[in-house]
């Protein structure tokens, strides 16, 4: 999809803006140096497109991870050079999943941004099934996988000036949340379920490929309390059929009509 596709496509659908990033799988195939080089590149001619329509685009960065120096680096550049409006992870890296203390450099430094973080899920390091291709059911395990390494490595409250989306309703996260805060707390007497609950419910979900019989546990994902989860509401071109496009589709058997949203583009947010 050129750029003048999707300015059309955004039109058609009355957005505003979109926040580019690119999904999986990214840059995995290189390696070394040359993912390095690759990740620059395309942040790169992100920028470039936001200089071109600043007024219809932002951009989330790529990061050369699992390399946390180059990240860091790449996070560096990006802000202080490029403008970026936050950035990309997948759920993992080389199967080195989001939670992992060789990532914490880059946690504390998008803390200390008060970074926007959009996680898309990539495929596990488990082979995938035959005949049931990663999109369909891998990539919204790997999305729960990451999002609850997160909450039990305590990363929701250690880095409390992030904002974190989760990809396609946050995978299976909202339907079992009270399963996962309950078992974790198990293992863990310094932590409540409640707590966890809590953690959990401090991530933004966008509703991209998300039934509409799935939306009602995000939406009770959210924290009557704080008010602290949103959900976003997204479309996914060009990776996905027509159909699972029409947002509005989705959207008008939610439950929820007047809650506050925003649209995302094929790993792009923007608000509304």
């Amino acid at each position: 999809m050129s750029p003048e596709q999707l300015l059309g496509f955004m039109d058609q659908e009355e957005i505003a803006v979109s926040m580019l990033s690119l999904t999986a799988p990214g840059i995995k195939g290189w390696k070394g140096a040359d993912r390095i080089d690759i990740a620059r590149r395309v942040n790169d001619c992100g920028a470039e497109l936001v200089n071109r329509h600043p007024d219809r685009f932002g951009y989330l960065a790529t990061l050369a991870l699992p390399d946390a120096d180059a990240g860091l680096a790449e996070i560096r550049r990006g802000y202080d050079e490029l403008g970026i409006d936050g950035v990309c992870l997948h759920s993992n890296f080389d199967h080195v999943y989001l939670g992992d203390d060789r990532f914490l450099p880059i946690w504390e430094e998008l803390d200390r941004r008060s970074a926007v973080v959009f996680v898309h899920p990539t495929t596990p390091e488990a082979a995938v099934l035959a005949g049931i291709p990663g999109p369909i059911e891998d990539y919204p395990a790997d999305t729960t996988r990451a999002a609850l390494q997160l909450v039990v490595a305590g990363h929701m409250t250690r880095f409390d000036n992030i904002k974190i989306i989760l990809s396609h309703g946050g995978g299976f996260l909202p339907y079992a949340a009270s399963r996962f805060a309950e078992l974790t707390a198990s293992l863990h007497p310094d932590r409540s379920a409640g707590s966890l609950m809590a953690e959990m419910q401090r991530f933004y979900f966008d509703a991209a490929l998300v039934a509409p019989s799935g939306l009602p546990s995000c939406w009770r994902s959210r924290n009557p309390a704080t008010s602290s989860t949103a959900r976003t509401i997204r479309t996914h071109p060009p990776l996905c059929p027509r159909p699972s496009l029409e947002g509005s589709t989705t959207l008008k058997a939610c439950p929820r009509r007047g809650c506050r949203r925003s649209t995302l583009v094929h790993g792009r947010f923007s608000g509304d």
